[in-house]
């Protein structure tokens, strides 16, 4: 998250998304946490091009009245998140996310899958654009 090339970690829960960024010694430090409501996956990749990983969170809610994914980019190394409105779906219900560069522009862009058990949902595919 900080471009210090030593691994940090984003905990994903129910109720909040905390990044951990890891120190010199090893131990890893919380940097920040965002509140949710129902937490369900987390990718990382960077959207913008500046080289700090950005964080797509599927949050789940009741099938057929999902709640709203959030996207949040990085904006100091892990200790300022800043949500950017994206593309919605209420149908189905939040399942997974991967990021990836489909379209090979070096940003990642974003594979979102919304059918979650037996609640069908659209697979979408978010691509950002330079």
């Amino acid at each position: 998250m900080n471009r210090d090339h030593r691994p940090d970690l984003a905990v994903l829960t129910w109720s909040r998304v905390k990044l951990l960024t890891q120190r010199r010694d090893g131990i890893f430090k919380r940097t920040l946490v965002k509140r949710l409501w129902g937490g369900r996956e987390v990718a990382g990749g960077t959207v913008n091009g500046d080289g700090l990983e950005d964080l797509y969170i599927v949050q789940a809610g009741p099938a057929g009245r999902d709640r709203p994914d959030r996207l949040f980019l990085d904006g100091n190394g892990g200790k300022n998140l800043r949500p950017v409105p994206i593309p919605q779906t209420r149908r189905g219900k939040g399942d997974y996310v991967t990021s990836l560069d489909y379209d090979g522009n070096g940003r990642s862009d974003f594979l979102v899958m919304n059918g979650q058990l037996k609640h069908p949902g659209p697979a979408r595919l978010l691509a950002t654009r330079p």
